[in-house]
């Protein structure tokens, strides 16, 4: 027997852009009423014949039924002393399209060492036609990836499902959205958008900004389950200890990035933690969110530590979140511009700004908090990451009252004046209103 059957339902997963999990366990359930992605894995294989390949389906599709496989039939790959490789990584793919794969190998290739040093704590990565939105799941220790981010021809787009994302309705019969983008100096889009009318075609350079931002999120959540210090004390045989055992007990002995991240730096802001479970959970919205504006959501987010209002859904995604900007900033001075919008328009891109900053992760309390996160993320690499974050400029007011997709190169010259507020409570393919995905 591979697997071991788990007593407990584990009901959704840690999903780029809107995602489960628990603040506080890994078994947590995300909140809402929604039944999560469809996802089936039907049709998946391993890329590569290797020591693992006879065990990579049943373990990387056990979560579908409550099932972990043991660590000892499927490790992490960064247990024990040897760096992780390229290769090493390939010999834990699963596939749906043989394109993906090569796709998928290209990208690492050109990858950073230290990126492909954050593949240790998965156990497979896979990549299939029907997986959206991607997504880590604790139960498995794998990584999932919507293949939208890799295709360049319409081939390859037309083998991937395009349905719309489970989530993207979500919230809205609310007075705001929420937008975001990663832009460059100039105000230009450094991503391309993942969806295609069918006579597309991308160049793998267009790709590159989207598949680093996707994989420093969907990292993120591997190492804050299984943290680089936790991992250099685990050994093999590990008997019948299954791989959601080993992320158990570091969630009892309160070792996860997210705890040790919560514990001197909490998000504060209630009313925001339940706006996004509507937002990202489903969950229906009360009578004062009904009423809360754009402006208003504003004014309490700037005053709080998060990088974007999906840090308020989970602890997980509040880790995620924040060293994705980070890197994002330090590796392609990315900069993100993140939005409370007016619903006053159906036309996405036409929904004016209630209030929009870019480059958030240089303002105190969301720098400190990012610092923090580097500095067990990337124990390696956190001197060079975090004097890049100290060094940068306060983030930036785009002019409120502007139509979102046109707002890029609308910076307001004035300082932060939305502070001193005193009645404030206490998607197109460019510009999608999720945290992930272009």
């Amino acid at each position: 027997m591979r697997c071991k059957t788990l007593f407990f339902c584990f009901s959704l997963i840690l999903i780029t852009a809107c995602g489960g999990g628990g603040s506080s366990s890994p078994s947590a359930s995300s909140g809402g009423d929604n039944d999560g992605p469809s996802t089936t894995l039907a049709t998946i294989y391993p890329y590569r014949t290797s020591a693992y390949s006879a065990v990579l389906n049943d373990c990387v599709t056990a979560y579908q039924d409550d099932m972990s496989c043991f660590v000892d039939t499927l490790p992490p790959l960064g247990i024990g002393d040897d760096t992780v490789t390229v290769d090493d990584i390939m010999d834990r793919l699963v596939v749906s399209h043989d394109w993906m794969a090569q796709r998928f190998e290209r990208f690492l290739q050109q990858a950073s060492p230290s990126m492909i040093a954050m593949f240790e704590p998965l156990t497979a990565v896979v990549i299939a036609f029907d997986i959206r939105p991607a997504f880590y799941h604790p139960l498995t220790g794998a990584m999932y990836i919507d293949p939208a981010f890799l295709w360049l021809t319409p081939t390859e787009y037309a083998s991937i499902d395009d349905s719309p994302d489970y989530r993207s309705g979500f919230g809205s019969n609310l007075a705001l959205d929420t937008g975001w983008r990663y832009v460059n100096v100039h105000g230009n889009y450094i991503t391309v958008s993942n969806f295609s009318d069918g006579n597309d075609s991308r160049s793998f350079a267009d790709i590159v900004p989207g598949v680093t931002n996707l994989l420093f999120h969907e990292l993120a959540h591997a190492n804050d389950f299984l943290p680089p210090d936790v991992r250099s004390s685990v050994r093999l045989p590990l008997g019948d200890d299954s791989f959601f055992d080993l992320i158990d007990d570091v969630f009892a002995n309160n070792q996860s990035i997210q705890q040790r991240l919560i514990e001197p730096f909490p998000l504060l802001n209630n009313t925001l933690k339940t706006l996004a479970e509507v937002l990202f959970g489903g969950n229906a919205a009360s009578a004062n969110l009904l009423q809360l504006s754009a402006t208003e959501a504003g004014v309490m987010f700037e005053l709080d530590g998060a990088s974007d209002m999906y840090n308020y859904y989970t602890s997980a995604e509040d880790v995620a979140m924040l060293f994705e900007e980070a890197m994002m900033s330090y590796s392609m001075d990315a900069l993100r511009d993140v939005a409370f919008l007016n619903t006053d328009s159906d036309n996405y891109c036409d929904q004016t700004i209630g209030w929009a900053q870019r480059g958030r992760i240089g303002e105190f309390q969301v720098n400190n908090r990012a610092q923090m996160v580097v500095t067990m993320m990337l124990p390696n690499q956190a001197m060079q990451v975090n004097a890049h974050l100290a060094n940068l400029g306060s983030a930036q007011i785009i002019q409120p009252g502007l139509p979102w997709c046109d707002s890029r190169s609308a910076l307001s010259m004035q300082p932060l004046t939305l502070r001193s507020a005193a009645n404030a409570p206490g998607k197109t393919e460019s510009e999608q209103r999720l945290p992930i995905g272009h």
